[in-house]
């Protein structure tokens, strides 16, 4: 009998929810009246406003990435018209 080796698992990387699970989550839990209750406190005003550095950080990620989506997409249709034309 030959004793094999066991492989053991490689490690998983550690994934972290996509953008729009997280972001419907958030707007899913946010209350309207506590979000004012949490404005009118001062410790809940630095969270809200560190949760709107974070949404605005997002905003700007996803326009950069919209803006490469649009320019791949430009040039596939580029490269498409010019070889149909020629």
């Amino acid at each position: 009998m030959s004793r094999q080796k066991r492989k053991t698992p490689a490690p998983r990387l550690r994934v972290s929810p996509n953008a729009e699970t997280l972001l419907r989550t958030m707007l899913a839990t946010c209350d309207t009246a506590k979000l004012r209750a949490m404005a009118a406190d001062p410790a809940g005003r630095s969270e809200l406003s560190r949760l709107q550095r974070i949404a605005a950080a997002r905003v700007e990620e996803f326009e950069g990435y919209l803006q490469l989506a649009r320019d791949a997409e430009t040039m596939f249709s580029t490269a498409l018209n010019t070889t149909l034309e020629a």
